[in-house]
């Protein structure tokens, strides 16, 4: 799906961008994904950013949520659906934190290989701080998932390399 910043590649390079001014980025390979939940929808192109930063996860949700909204992010889109972008918390160093708008990790994490293949090209021995287990254990227990690596993208000049 297109956002307002172009195709997925451009869109995640711009978020990408914009979060640079809160501390160094750097990006994982994208990979083509078949959605779960709603599963009569076309697929998803995932991947995962590292954000190296001083903000705690409560002060960055604000911001996530905002570079969501000028993506073109709809507000009323349906849960699951499809959407221009689709920032999460992941992970934020050891930190487990449950509120209302906020949980870290995310709890679902350690079910979805979309979000662990893409996280662990970037922290390859990254633990659960709720599980304390490797997440490349978890990604092993989902046995094979189908995520299709996507090829040498350019993106702003930039070459974004996939696996």
């Amino acid at each position: 799906m297109a956002g307002c910043w172009g195709e997925p590649a451009q869109t995640v390079a711009v978020a990408a961008q914009r979060l640079a001014d809160v501390g160094a980025v750097q990006r994982s390979p994208l990979y083509r994904t078949v959605p779960l939940y709603r599963t009569e929808q076309a697929q998803f192109i995932n991947g995962a950013l590292l954000l190296e930063t001083d903000l705690a996860p409560r002060e960055l949700l604000p911001l996530i949520k905002s570079l969501e909204r000028q993506a073109g992010r709809a507000i009323s889109a349906p849960r699951y659906g499809p959407r221009a972008l689709d920032l999460d918390i992941l992970l934020a160093d050891s930190i487990v934190l449950h509120s209302a708008d906020l949980h870290v990790p995310h709890p679902r994490l350690h079910e979805r290989a979309f979000a662990l293949r893409p996280l662990l090209d970037l922290v390859p021995e990254a633990i659960h701080p709720a599980t304390k287990r490797r997440l490349a254990d978890h990604l092993t227990d989902l046995g094979s998932p189908e995520l299709e690596p996507i090829g040498e993208l350019e993106v702003s000049g930039t070459v974004w390399g996939g696996r």
